[in-house]
């Protein structure tokens, strides 16, 4: 019985030591040690969560993204008299949102257990594609609208939780846009009828549709955030 005991404890203190010896531990890090990591790392940070956003576009169906239908009235004038049409938009679609890129560095701001990581992201140009009809004196002539809305600047503002390393969206948004511009092919339309409806549709993609894109954008983000982790970027 008695050996039968000292086998048994030798045998416990053995399993313990090689436990011991398998177990990592990892050094713990202060909070001025983990933001300074932050700051660092910070433009990683936001290549990840933009790389993220592209993978979790292209997986969700949102490159292209699908477009509202839109119908508008307008007017033409032709000097002596002014005509009334209609136009609309259907079959939209939104391309190249994989393209985005940070666009110069990110900076950083913390408060309490939380750290601010502020960007501007940067599509180099977005193509809208749209089949259109128009009633006008009669006629319906159709084909396609094409625009493209070139250097969209947005800005994106991630939180991070020191205390659980969650990384959130804060707010995105459209900062600037250089160019907007609109084709129609098809339909033989009169110059005057196209030059009323670029004039309806450069407001209508800069506005509108570009609202519409931030929207889908803030919502996919955030949900693509839910399961990323910062302590895979910073290493800790």
């Amino acid at each position: 019985m008695q050996k039968f005991v000292i086998s048994w404890l030798v045998l416990a203190v053995c399993s313990y030591a090689l436990s011991g010896a398998n177990t990592k531990v990892l050094p713990k890090r202060s909070r001025a040690e983990i933001v300074s990591r932050i700051e660092s790392e910070a433009d990683k940070i936001v290549d990840a969560v933009v790389d993220l956003l592209r993978k979790y576009a292209n997986t969700h169906n949102l490159e292209p993204m699908q477009l509202p239908n839109m119908q508008e009235s307008f007017s033409v004038d032709l000097g002596i008299v002014t005509l009334d049409g209609d136009l609309y938009l259907t079959n939209g679609w939104l391309h190249d949102l994989t393209t985005m890129v940070r666009n110069g560095e990110a900076s950083v701001k913390t408060e309490g257990s939380l750290v601010h990581i502020s960007t501007n992201v940067e599509f180099s140009t977005l193509h809208m594609l749209y089949d259109y009809s128009v009633e006008f004196m009669g006629l319906n002539p159709t084909g396609l609208l094409k625009g493209t809305a070139d250097d969209l600047i947005l800005y994106v503002d991630l939180t991070a939780n020191l205390d659980t390393y969650k990384t959130t969206l804060g707010s995105l948004g459209v900062l600037t846009v250089g160019q907007i511009s609109i084709q129609i092919e098809g339909g033989d339309v009169e110059e005057a009828v196209v030059n009323a409806i670029s004039g309806l549709i450069e407001p209508y993609f800069e506005n509108d549709i570009l609202a519409f894109m931030e929207e889908k954008m803030t919502s996919t983000l955030a949900e693509a955030l839910e399961d990323f982790d910062i302590r895979d970027i910073i290493g800790y």
